[in-house]
């Protein structure tokens, strides 16, 4: 005999007369009398753990945690007296500021949380900046910014999103020392060419501030193109379509990076319309350019 569990489940064990007889997915019985063998399943289970740098601890606590697939895991940084949260690295990769965080536990995870002293005077940095990366000429980009105070005074400055060298309205913020904040830039590509685009963003030098090249982040590129060319290939045609259709139903979270709490099958492309999910109005709109470019 042999079990075959479903997506994200394995076999516990088999059953033979209500005992338990084995734990491999294949068993053999001997067929000398009546029998009854039930296979017994269970989802999948993956491990997190999770470590600090010196200057903070976490809760969930330091230490491996064993999660069922599937499961969001809340992680917070709590950082010492004169630190602050620079990054989170999850699997080795750099992880934008977010606290508290969701893990997605899809897979064996390794999470840590990354402090540094506060300087003393005045400083800020640009630590993060994210779009998606294929947006349709007429409709509006939203380019996300993380700017951390890093310094020991709470501090009002104003920061700038770009498209290359295209300027989005700059915000002002007031931020204490220590503190984050995520801000959301958005729009109209109306009046933008179509083709790539560096996304950067930039915070004002404070007065006194001695270390500024940090104050200017760039976070990659976007691609301006035909409305429904989700995959950049300039044609909306049965790719795109495939693209849309698995992220349908999807929510996607207000950031993006590795592990975040997205639905399954997010892709933020597929959000045509911009509203942090992909539903029948973005199908919609890519009928209507269906097999233009082609």
């Amino acid at each position: 005999m042999t079990a075959i569990a479903y997506h994200y489940y394995t076999l516990d064990h088999w059953e033979l007369d209500e005992n338990n007889a084995s734990e491999t997915f294949q068993t053999a019985i001997r067929t000398d009398t009546d029998h009854v063998l039930r296979a017994v399943f269970a989802r999948m289970k993956y491990s997190l753990e999770i470590t600090s740098t010196a200057g903070g601890d976490t809760n969930l606590t330091a230490g491996t945690h064993i999660f069922e697939v599937g499961t969001q895991v809340s992680v917070s940084a709590v950082p010492d007296p004169g630190y602050y949260l620079d990054s989170w690295e999850l699997d080795n990769a750099y992880v934008r500021i977010c606290n508290p965080l969701s893990v997605n536990m899809n897979e064996n995870h390794t999470l840590q949380a990354m402090f540094k002293p506060l300087n003393v005077g005045h400083n800020i940095a640009t630590k993060w900046v994210a779009s998606k990366t294929v947006v349709g000429q007429g409709l509006n980009l939203s380019v996300q910014v993380t700017v951390l105070n890093t310094g020991s005074y709470a501090e009002n400055f104003s920061v700038t999103a770009y498209l290359s060298s295209t300027q989005i309205t700059p915000q002002n913020i007031t931020l204490d020392s220590g503190a984050y904040m995520t801000l959301t830039f958005t729009m109209n590509t109306s009046s933008i060419s179509k083709g790539n685009y560096t996304i950067w963003a930039y915070s004002s030098p404070l007065f006194d501030e001695t270390e500024t090249a940090d104050n200017n982040c760039t976070g990659g590129w976007v691609l301006v193109a035909r409305v429904g060319d989700l995959n950049g290939d300039d044609k909306c045609d049965g790719r795109d379509l495939i693209i849309g259709s698995r992220a349908f139903g999807s929510y996607g979270p207000d950031y993006y990076y590795p592990g975040s709490p997205a639905t399954l099958g997010w892709n933020a492309n597929a959000d045509i319309t911009d509203d942090n999910k992909v539903d029948g109005r973005d199908l919609i709109i890519m009928s209507r350019h269906f097999g233009e470019g082609t």
